[in-house]
């Protein structure tokens, strides 16, 4: 059974509450013994009662110390499946998987296609050279009205999608920072150095900033990797791959304010 907050709460309700019913109860039949001198004036004296009194609080003091331990036990279960819930996302869904599998992969066979077809039609070859086409940004190509092409897009959809999860449950605090550097230690570098970029991950980070994906920017920023370092020069730089010349305004169209 995974453990949740409300497991943990439970449990520091309930034995907060145990402390304090078996404490007071302590001091209770203490105090109620010496008053009617039911067990004789030595046993229950003012120093025995006062004895009594510490050690009902002592009780109380040990059941929420024990509570609090359950249940802060409790949440570091509940971060550690979250945080393997999350390193195997990226092959929960076909399209996340199909787009980690383009990522690393120049050439290969790739399930784009529904799972009720069958394999020899489900399955098609995809480049990286058709990969870069497809994540060009709309304004630099518009006319690309081809479903092969639409169903990279539509993976890497979903991949920037639980890219941006990742964010929200570290800006919770439901994960931690390192929590999320093993999530995202496959791309730190392979986004990050200039080195490391081809024309793939160029046009990634294009769509990224184009489609103003803010959660993954500052995702990759929390580890000082700027997705948008080089953007405007990489605009430019792409329309005139495309087009032959600069036909867009790349700093109205990545949305970046246009240095004074």
């Amino acid at each position: 059974m995974k453990a949740t907050n409300d497991d943990g709460l439970f449990y520091a309700l309930l034995w907060s509450t145990a402390g304090l019913l078996v404490g007071g109860a302590t001091i209770a039949l203490i105090d109620g013994y010496r008053w009617n001198g039911l067990l004789g004036p030595w046993l229950f004296s003012d120093e025995t009662s006062n004895f009594a009194t510490l050690l009902g609080y002592v009780l109380v003091a040990a059941s929420g110390l024990f509570a609090y331990q359950r249940w802060g036990h409790d949440r570091r279960i509940k971060r550690i499946e979250l945080l393997m819930e999350r390193l195997g996302s990226f092959n929960e869904t076909p399209g996340a998987r199909n787009a980690v599998m383009m990522l690393y992969n120049h050439d290969r066979m790739i399930p784009l296609w529904d799972q009720d077809e069958p394999p020899e039609k489900r399955y098609v070859r995809v480049t990286w050279a058709e990969v870069e086409f497809a994540l060009i940004p709309h304004p630099i190509y518009p006319d690309r009205f081809d479903p092969k092409l639409s169903a990279i897009r539509d993976c890497f959809e979903d991949y920037l999608s639980r890219m941006g999860q990742i964010w929200i449950y570290l800006e919770l605090g439901v994960i931690t920072s390192e929590d999320a550097r093993k999530i995202l230690a496959p791309w730190l570098r392979r986004f990050g150095l200039v080195e490391q970029r081809s024309k793939v991950v160029r046009n990634l980070r294009l769509y990224i900033r184009w489609r103003k994906l803010e959660p993954v920017e500052r995702l990759f920023a929390t580890y000082d990797v700027d997705l948008t370092d080089t953007a405007i020069a990489d605009w430019q730089a792409l329309d005139v791959e495309v087009n032959g010349e600069k036909t867009t305004d790349a700093y109205a169209e990545l949305r970046i304010l246009r240095p004074a």
